[in-house]
Parts: structure tokens; sequence; C-alpha cells
């Protein structure tokens, strides 16, 4: 008598030993596939210490003070220029003031990150500091003209101040060539805003007519040598 087909595979799968289970594979995952922009990682190109949120006593807590003492000297310069030269009103001062010192940044972070608030946006001390100067300005600087030579030597300090935090910024954009980077970062950063100012209120921009002094030059050349510190 043949056994029962039912009976026979119950039999089977309660003697048989169960399959051991099938360990999961240990390799490793293949790596990503190299990104050319990594050539251009401002954390390889420039190691020089970012500049952080607030003033202290390192060296880029210094570099930021400069930077709000660049931004009220060029507001102060704006305002009294509206003020003497075009006799705006105290409104007409404080956006020409404003524009002269926050005007820069504002049109460097536009062409080098688009998808980016403009800076005093995100760090709005920038536009108290700018717009307070200006509006000081307006006040004082009638009764109490700016002297040339301390003006000078303020211009020139936020000058370097501006153009060292331009190239700064233009390093961090990785999507472009580091060179000009940093010629449109430290050029826009400190004489743009000034452009502005002087479209504004009706007269040649300073920084085309290199007969009278050297201001953009300067500026890239202050960019360019930071980023040679940063190289070497």
């Amino acid at each position: 008598k043949l056994p029962n087909p039912s009976y026979t595979n119950s039999i089977r799968r309660f003697t048989s030993k169960p399959e051991p289970p099938q360990k999961l594979s240990q390799t490793p995952p293949p790596p990503p596939p190299s990104n050319p922009s990594t050539a251009s990682d401002p954390k390889l190109l420039f190691p020089l210490e970012s500049t952080p949120r607030w003033p202290d006593l390192s060296p880029g807590g210094v570099l930021r003070s400069l930077d709000y003492f660049g931004t009220a000297v060029f507001a102060v310069t704006g305002s009294a220029l509206a003020g003497t030269i075009s006799s705006m009103d105290l409104l007409g001062c404080t956006i020409v003031g404003s524009i002269t010192a926050l005007g820069g940044g504002t049109i460097r972070d536009f062409l080098l990150r688009p998808t980016l608030a403009a800076f005093w946006l995100r760090e709005p001390e920038y536009l108290v500091i700018a717009a307070t100067s200006a509006i000081a300005a307006f006040f004082l600087v009638p009764d109490h003209p700016l002297p040339p030579l301390a003006t000078e030597l303020a211009d020139a300090v936020s000058l370097g101040a501006f153009a060292i935090i331009g190239t700064q910024t233009a390093v961090k954009t990785v999507a472009i060539h580091p060179l000009p980077a940093i010629i449109l970062g430290s050029m826009a950063t400190a004489t743009f805003g000034g452009v502005v100012r002087d479209v504004l209120a009706g007269r040649p921009p300073r920084i085309m007519h290199s007969h009278q002094e050297i201001y953009a030059g300067a500026a890239v050349a202050t960019g360019a040598a930071y980023a040679a510190a940063g190289l070497a």
C-alpha cells in the first residue's frame, strides 16, 4: 500500500533540517563619483580663518570689526555727498548712504550666490549700522565737515576690509573658477556701492576715472594678496 502523500510531506517538513539563513553581503558600496567642483573647494585652496558673526579678538573678529567700521564710513561719506552735492533730504541721504555701504555686497551676492538672500537681510546689523550712520551724517556734516585726510584714511581701511570680506565670500562659491570669483568678489564689494551712489548723485562714477586715483585696482590687489596669503 502506498503511503499518503500529505502524510509523507508532513514527515519531511518536521524531520528535515532548516536551511541556514543567508548572510548579507558585507561588500561596501562603491564610492561616489568624483565631483569636478571639488577642485575649487575653498577649504583646500584658502585655509585662512573664516570671519565670525560678531567681533572678537581673533584675526577674523578684528576683520569683522573693520567691516562694521567700513560700513559706517561708507554710509557717512555717501550721505554727506548726497546732502552737499545733490541737496537731498533726510530720506534721500539715508537711502544713498545705505546703498553706498551695502550696495557692493548686495550686487556681489546677487552675482555669485543668487539663491541666497543679500547679506544684510541675513545679518540685519549691517542695515542698522548703515542707516544710523547715514542719518547721523545728515545732521552733523553740514555743521562739522569731514576732515579730508581722516576721511581718506578711513576710506582706505574700509576699502581693504570690504575687499577681503568680498574675497572670503567669493572663494566659498565653488561653482565658478576662483580667479574671476576673487576679482568680482573684491571689486564688487568694495566699489560697486560707490558706483550706484555716484549714479544717484548725478556725477561720473569714481572708479571709471583712473586719472584721479587708483580705487578699483587697489580693491582687486587687496583681494588677490589675501588669496595668495591663503595659498602660501
